[in-house]
């Protein structure tokens, strides 16, 4: 239960940096998640979780997107 929290944790604060300067939130991620749960499991694990933050990224900033002709 205290991995899981951790991980929690580490992914919310690599994702506010991710957010603040743009990019790095897999390469801060990436090394916990080996550390806790091994390499096989940890690429599919930020992968999905990649995806899916990036998918909430485009949906919140969809509406401000314009299409002239």
């Amino acid at each position: 239960m205290l991995a899981v929290l951790v991980l929690f944790i580490a992914a919310f604060a690599a994702a506010a940096i991710s957010g603040a300067a743009g990019f790095g939130g897999a390469l801060l991620l990436l090394p916990l998640l080996i550390a806790t749960v091994g390499p096989t499991q940890a690429v599919p694990l930020l992968t999905v979780a990649q995806l899916v933050g990036n998918l909430a990224r485009a949906g919140f900033g969809f509406n401000q997107c314009t299409v002239s002709h």
